[in-house]
């Protein structure tokens, strides 16, 4: 039963169609779709919806058409869209509602006013069922509702919260999202890859430097750069580049012990520090590194087995995260494919000798990418790298 029939039964009412209050709002473009991503209710947020609007744009570009975003501004903002979060009343949104071509959302009160107004709707849903919150009003032909890959015997949770690594919401594939738009709008949809796997990190940009060489981080301010001296060692270089007035932060991966007077002397900048420990650490490093006041993480690439014969000499100085690579076999999406056949999208580039690569194994293979472009799809290069390095990637395969 959907939620408004349960409420006209207790309260013993007719459901009509609602009168929608609008209140003019000035638009410069004649052709758009809405979007709206509310960030409330953490199991219905999606988190790649610069992928999917990504994907979408083209398509929608060839058609003259514009990606409007509504909402509050708290909502994170979206590629690709006019930015109208916060900026307008619950009136003003109705009025651009109706003004669309189509509204696409998550499970939220923005996609009951577009049924009510009767346009064409795209939904996410994942806490609830689309029988049980979907939009009442809206005919089948007008409306596509995309639920997650639920594992055999799963039911929505209908749970306003799911912890992050968990949010079902997320398997939801960015093309199919761009697809439905495409097919509600009668635009012809071409996108010649299938998602298989996305990172928990995917839906954030990273950029990570290799201190062979400084660069210009003019750009950076309020971000965070990652300085990768496990990939270059060379402390003269991050000395340098952290000496440069940049107003971002910097968080420092090593597998070597660093000159503790450089870290002193930067210390107001560095906002983290990662230990990769092998078998040549160093507890000395560490025990300098505490007196410092430098929060840092103490991880290792070995088994568990090592990392259990030197958690004694550790306990005093932090618990020790044992790092995994990606088990294909673990995912079923993946355990039956050849990595030699499949290509990925990055959110993470790695600025290295004044040259952009997408993921660690581009560098060990010495393979450079033009820019830094998250929309391109690229092919494996040397995967047990990759499978060490796929937090911010999209694996993909063509469609046969």
């Amino acid at each position: 039963m959907h939620v408004l029939e349960s409420y006209a039964a207790d309260a013993r009412l007719k459901i009509d169609k609602p009168f929608v209050y609008q209140k003019y709002f000035p638009l410069t473009i004649d052709k758009f779709i809405t979007i709206h991503q509310d960030h409330r209710n953490s199991a219905d947020a999606y988190d790649f919806w610069s992928s999917a609007t990504s994907i979408l744009l083209p398509h929608l570009e060839k058609q003259g058409i514009k990606m409007i975003q509504i909402g509050s501004p708290k909502d994170t903002l979206i590629k690709g869209c006019i930015d109208l979060r916060g900026k307008t009343e619950i009136g003003q949104l109705a009025y651009i509602i109706n003004s669309s071509l189509l509204h696409l959302s998550s499970d939220t009160y923005s996609q009951h006013i577009a049924s009510a107004l009767g346009k064409k709707i795209v939904s996410l849903f994942s806490s609830n069922r689309p029988s049980n919150t979907g939009p009442y009003w809206s005919s089948s032909e007008d409306f596509i509702s995309l639920t997650p890959h639920f594992k055999e015997g799963m039911l929505p949770t209908y749970a306003p919260s799911q912890q992050v690594n968990r949010k079902v919401i997320n398997t939801i594939n960015p093309e199919d999202i761009a697809d439905s738009v495409c097919k509600l709008l009668g635009i012809e949809f071409e996108y010649p890859f299938e998602s298989l796997f996305i990172g928990d990190c995917y839906k954030e940009a990273l950029i990570e430097h290799v201190p062979n060489c400084t660069i210009n981080v003019q750009g950076f301010s309020g971000q965070t750069l990652y300085e990768r001296m496990d990939l270059h060692h060379d402390e003269a270089c991050l000395d340098k580049q952290l000496g440069v007035d940049c107003g971002c932060d910097f968080s420092i991966i090593t597998e070597r012990p660093i000159n503790i007077k450089i870290l002193k002397k930067h210390k107001k900048k560095i906002k983290n520090l990662f230990y990769r420990l092998d078998n040549n650490h160093s507890l000395t490093f560490v025990k300098d590194l505490l007196k410092t006041g430098i929060k840092y993480v103490l991880c290792t690439r070995e088994p568990q087995e090592f990392a259990d014969s030197i958690k004694i000499d550790y306990m005093d100085y932090g618990i020790i995260h044992v790092d995994e690579p990606l088990d294909p076999s673990e995912i079923d999406s993946l355990k039956d494919e050849n990595f030699e056949d499949l290509h990925f999208s990055s959110n993470k580039f790695i600025i290295s000798d004044q040259k952009f690569y997408p993921n660690v194994s581009y560098i060990k293979n010495e393979v450079s990418v033009p820019s830094v472009d998250t929309t391109m799809v690229y092919p494996m290069e040397d995967i047990q790298s990759f499978l060490w390095d796929t937090d911010y990637v999209r694996i993909v395969k063509k469609k046969s």
